[in-house]
């Protein structure tokens, strides 16, 4: 069999036992003169084998390698080197110098632009069987010769894009760590033309396709293997395959056939190792996993579902990523997006800009909404040139610091760290592209980020309207809880001691009549920026007194539209200065006219220290500036009451210590869960209690009354209902303690002058696995050890 026609025969191979046995065949599976190291190194298995953890994420970076590969040949066809200085300086610049896409922003382009570009570049397509379905990348980028293949695809550690300013694969081995979830054996087909618009000197195979497939050899008895080592098929001269054609006709379709292909880069990973979900119909698991992966992704690229079965679903759909579906929903009747909420943070003098989506519960037609669609198990997606590099998971937002346990399930927060240089992204982001580091600047956005949303008043109103909605019908009927817990008190010195509580709120849900809000219309060239004054502050410049230790906030009134710093077309900009140099942490808030700019002092200030600050403000629009000056006078750290306990002398036995007395947690409202509303508290049969904050020391219990312990204990009794009702109080309200217990001991243990983070990072979390474990032998334990409940229940 000639060349040709075994790159085609391996093309249409839809399982790995094909290729096994086509090679047999061919009398080169185990000729080991025809296989060569991966990387020309025989321990390549330690780089390989230590990049992406899940097979999605090492599918992204064939996505991000065939976008890079495109702007390579744009650039190079061109006649300019792509590292030289006349090169685009980023991603944004070389899609609008070469494609002329307005902002470098495929969000600018209609739907069937984008589609059609698509189909001309990029496509991937799922062929073999449901199952076990086959991945095939092929773009129209830059290409390969088979004299060039060992030096860059196939190679490792080396520095071919490492100076290119406009692409995202820099390290040279992202684009090896799908290898690990092909299938048993590890295949990988690649076929490669140089396009032929590229000048190239001294390549003799600058007009020939290029060939190989790549394996895994495993360290088994009696190959001599220490650790296992990728290699691919050569020449009987160790050279890469290699011949001539002009078009080869192995694009796969969805009805069944192929499409020619010109030049470029073809890969096909088989039996790709994906989760199960993932593995259905392209277009939609996969689909929604590889938009929230690559949520602001560059170009768009063709999905193309080729296996047969799935003639009833849709077969063709266009990638975008997340941010231009969350575009394109913004403003429409049914939206399932309630409210976009944009920020922008500078750390360290780096700017970060991020959004915060707010989605709605149920669909336009009623139905639940699935998150699915939009996110996993992430919260937040920390990204950089349109690819997530890491995430929050959305327990996130259940933290103390953070306060949004009612929209925690409908949050999601793309924070585009894009700007920010590369010795931060470094500091930042993992090598491998799909997990953060620990240092003090990730630790410092996480924390602004924190603090942006807890302070946040539209986030703030929409979780007390989704409270109000989850609690309002399900307010208990029975004795009222602090009649209960005060005979339970009474009863015991030590629980009187253990626990002091705050008072109950008298309307936990009532939101006020309240009038209708005035509908805010921002201006897309806004005409003023100015300070917000006091009728009683009117000196030029404005001057405001701030406490060492203490963030300072300084609000502006503007008519600018709330997305004037974060749209696509033409964002505005803000620079803060303090006494004439950059001001390296602050953050700005836009919402309905009111512009909040949050900064901090400087590290070494002192009581008594003067700064002078200038916020400017720039329409890129039309160039527009609109400036102001105010100066900030240092004072004292003035310590307030409330907060996480509260300092007190000590004692005799305590001197020179530091102690703190017992915080008031407010009274819950507990509503009772049924196994109708299991999916809203996240519920199964062993669940016992969700807890939720509402604001602050704020709490609401839901208590699932269907937990299996409790129906087991209910079920010898199920005719004398005063037992059962005695029996279900003893379950609710030992389930009430148990919660009241560790949030009082997460509060009073937590000190706040300590940096160290607290024993109890997410108390939400730990009072629903505390009382799963606790709920099998809580109701055995107080009838045996317990006295009777039956005076204080009534």
């Amino acid at each position: 069999m000639d060349n040709k026609s075994l790159a085609i025969a391996l093309a249409t191979c839809e399982k790995e036992d094909d290729v096994i046995r086509l090679l047999k065949a061919e009398s080169l599976w185990d000729d080991p003169t025809r296989w060569r190291n991966f990387g020309d190194n025989e321990n390549n298995w330690s780089t390989i084998g230590n990049q992406q953890s899940d097979a999605d994420a090492a599918l992204v970076e064939k996505i991000v390698n065939s976008v890079d590969a495109l702007l390579m040949k744009e650039c190079m066809i061109r006649g300019i080197s792509p590292s030289s200085d006349k090169s685009p300086h980023s991603i944004a610049d070389a899609l609008e110098q070469f494609f002329g896409i307005t902002g470098g922003k495929i969000q600018n382009l209609t739907e069937s632009q984008r589609t059609s570009l698509a189909q001309k570049n990029i496509i991937l397509a799922a062929t073999g069987e449901k199952d076990s379905p086959n991945f095939v990348i092929v773009d129209r980028g830059e290409g390969q010769s088979p004299l060039k293949m060992p030096i860059t695809i196939l190679s490792i550690n080396k520095s071919n894009k490492l100076k290119v300013p406009f692409v995202q694969g820099k390290f040279n081995m992202g684009g090896t760590g799908a290898l690990s979830f092909c299938g048993n054996n590890n295949f990988q087909l690649i076929i490669s033309k140089r396009c032929p618009d590229i000048q190239e000197k001294d390549d003799a195979t600058h007009d020939l396709w290029g060939f190989t497939i790549v394996r895994r050899e495993r360290p088994l008895p009696g190959t001599g293997l220490r650790s296992s080592k990728f290699t691919y098929l050569v020449g009987s001269d160790q050279s890469v395959l290699s011949f001539a054609s002009d078009l080869m006709p192995i694009i796969p379709t969805s009805g069944g056939g192929y499409d020619d292909m010109e030049y470029g880069m073809y890969c096909k990973m088989y039996e790709y190792n994906l989760p199960g979900r993932m593995k259905s119909n392209i277009n939609m698991a996969l689909y929604y996993r590889l938009s929230m992966l690559l949520p602001n992704l560059a170009y768009p690229v063709y999905i193309d579902e080729c296996r047969k079965g799935y003639r009833g679903h849709t077969m063709h759909r266009t990638l975008s990523g997340l941010n231009v579906r969350l575009s394109d929903q913004l403003g429409k009747e049914d939206s399932n997006i309630e409210e976009k909420v944009p920020v922008s943070f500078t750390i360290g003098g780096q700017k970060v800009d991020a959004a915060v989506y707010v989605f709605k519960a149920k669909t336009s037609s009623g139905s639940k909404l699935d998150m699915s669609q939009y996110r996993g198990t992430e919260g937040v997606l920390l990204t950089q040139n349109g690819q997530t590099h890491g995430n929050y998971d959305k327990k996130f937002y259940n933290r103390s610091t953070v306060g949004l346990s009612y929209l925690s399930e409908y949050l999601l927060t793309v924070v585009d760290c894009t700007g920010i240089d590369e010795a931060t992204r470094e500091e930042l982001f993992m090598n491998s592209r799909d997990r953060t580091r620990s240092s003090s600047f990730a630790n410092k956005l996480e924390s602004d980020l924190e603090e942006f949303l807890k302070e946040n008043e539209t986030l703030k109103q929409i979780q007390a309207k989704r409270r109000e909605e989850a609690i309002s019908d399900k307010l208990d009927d029975e004795k009222p809880l602090e009649d209960v817990l005060s005979s339970v008190f009474k009863s015991s010195s030590v629980l009187s001691k253990l626990f002091i509580l705050g008072e109950k709120l008298k309307n936990p849900i009532n939101l006020g009549p309240g009038s209708e809000a005035e509908v805010f219309e921002g201006k897309y060239n806004p005409t003023f920026f100015t300070l917000i004054r006091s009728k009683k502050k009117t000196e030029v410049p404005f001057k405001r007194e701030a406490q060492i230790g203490r963030k300072c906030r300084i609000r502006f009134k503007t008519d600018a539209c709330n997305d004037f710093f974060t749209r696509e077309k033409y964002p505005g900009t803000f620079y803060l200065t303090r006494d004439g140099a950059p001001c390296e942490d602050h953050f700005l808030n836009l919402r309905n006219g009111i512009a909040a700019l949050n900064f901090e002092l400087p590290t070494d200030a002192k009581e008594g220290d003067n700064h002078s600050y200038v916020f400017t403000v720039t329409d890129t629009n039309n160039d527009n500036q609109f400036e102001e000056t105010f100066e900030i006078t240092v004072i004292a750290n003035q310590e307030t009451p409330g907060g996480g306990g509260r300092r007190t002398p000590p004692d005799d036995g305590n001197k020179g210590k530091t102690t703190l007395t017992p915080a008031g947690i407010s009274l819950p409202n507990v509503s009772e869960v049924t196994r109708e509303e299991w999916d809203a508290h996240d519920f199964d049969k062993e669940s016992a209690l969700d807890v939720k904050s509402a604001d602050g020391d704020v709490y609401d219990f839901y208590v699932n009354m269907e937990n299996i312990h409790l129906q087991s204990e209910l079920k010898p009794i199920a005719k004398n209902e005063a037992k059962m009702k005695l029996l279900k109080a003893r379950y609710k309200y030992s389930m009430v303690l148990i919660g009241l217990s560790i949030l009082g001991y997460g509060k009073n243990h937590h000190d706040p002058e300590n940096e160290q983070k607290s024993e109890i990072e997410e108390p939400e979390q730990t009072v629903r696995l505390v009382t799963r474990m606790l709920s099998p032998i809580i109701l055995p334990m107080i009838a045996v050890m317990g006295d009777d409940l039956g005076d204080i229940i009534g």
